[in-house]
């Protein structure tokens, strides 16, 4: 399904060196730059050492505008947009058939529990919330008609059509897929060291100045505190961690007196009630991190084993009752205790 509302669950704890260069953009004493802008619908924090490359953060945020001007379903002028309204555009660059493409990829080996064309059904939950009233039946039902990803036609590899009543909510991947097209622009520069932090989608790249391991803190999603930390070791200059978390407990949908979970489960129409509160996922591809976070958290605590011992990827998931499920390998320290 798609996250209507993706929210922020981390915080990178920067080493000292770099905590205290908050600048707005300045250049620091070591080469550190940091900069904050809003884009693709959150905001982001970019901090890195562009070892003397001044213009190598306005580029990364020009990428991330231009992703954004694409990619949201919410602007009629974007790419995404005029799909909805249009039916049929032709994109002048790869970005969304090549998202499209990749999340195809996904669904192929994981399932389709996440599917971009799923506008249909959070438009109607984003209305539902504006008018303080739960859609009907017959409405999700026909809502859920309209989501069907193999109905996305992609022609002569950037001609895109989908049938009237159709559209694309990207949610639950761009910020992953913004993520991936930012560590191929620092890799393709000489930057040393970076964090992009889009909310609920994170970028750990290269080395820290101080060759320290990087810490990253979790959100308790039960009082929004410190859950605990994870700590991740780059072993290369230009070695990639990418972040995916999905969970409950941010920004509810608020209808009426009640609170509903953003996450939209696709066999019901209807937001989800996984008993899962938070999972995070590790790896190195960014589209996946944001695409099986979401996908995970909607499986609930049945479906983890197979994600708990896969080799390409690292988990760590907390249910509603504050039982923590980490794969081997990844270190975590909770903050307090916490039940096995």
């Amino acid at each position: 399904m798609v996250s209507i509302k993706k929210k922020v669950f981390f915080a990178i704890i920067f080493p000292l060196l770099t905590g205290v260069l908050f600048g707005c953009g300045d250049a620091q004493g070591n080469g550190i730059y940091q900069q904050t802008t809003a884009a693709m619908d959150t905001v982001v924090t970019l901090t890195l050492d562009t070892n003397g490359d001044a213009a190598l953060m306005q580029q990364c945020i020009g990428t991330l505008t231009a992703l954004s001007q694409q990619l949201d379903c919410h602007t009629a002028e974007s790419t995404v947009g005029r799909l909805q309204t249009e039916g049929r555009v032709v994109c002048t660059e790869d970005t969304l058939p090549r998202l499209i493409r990749e999340t195809a990829i996904l669904q192929k080996r994981f399932g389709s529990a996440v599917q971009l064309s799923c506008r249909p059904l959070t438009a109607l939950w984003e209305q539902a919330e504006a008018a303080s009233a739960l859609p009907s039946s017959s409405d999700i039902l026909a809502a859920m008609a309209l989501v069907d990803d193999t109905r996305i036609a992609l022609e002569a590899e950037r001609i895109l059509s989908v049938p009237e009543g159709f559209g694309l909510d990207l949610g639950a991947v761009a910020k992953g897929y913004a993520m991936d097209v930012l560590a191929a622009q620092l890799r393709e520069s000489d930057a040393d060291y970076g964090v992009i932090s889009a909310s609920s989608a994170v970028l750990l790249y290269g080395q820290k100045p101080d060759h320290q391991p990087f810490t990253v803190q979790i959100t308790d999603p039960a009082d929004g505190g410190v859950f605990g930390t994870v700590t991740l070791t780059h072993g290369s200059a230009q070695a990639v961690t990418m972040i995916g978390t999905s969970g409950s407990y941010a920004r509810p949908l608020i209808i009426g007196e009640r609170e509903y979970c953003h996450i939209l489960d696709l066999q019901t129409g209807a937001p989800s009630q996984s008993d899962l509160a938070s999972v995070s996922v590790f790896c190195e591809n960014g589209l996946m991190a944001d695409f099986l976070s979401t996908h995970i958290y909607l499986g609930g605590t049945a479906a983890l084993s197979q994600h708990l011992s896969a080799e390409d990827y690292r988990i760590l998931a907390v249910d509603t009752a504050g039982k923590v499920y980490c794969s081997e390998g990844l270190s975590f320290a909770p903050a307090k205790a916490v039940q096995p």
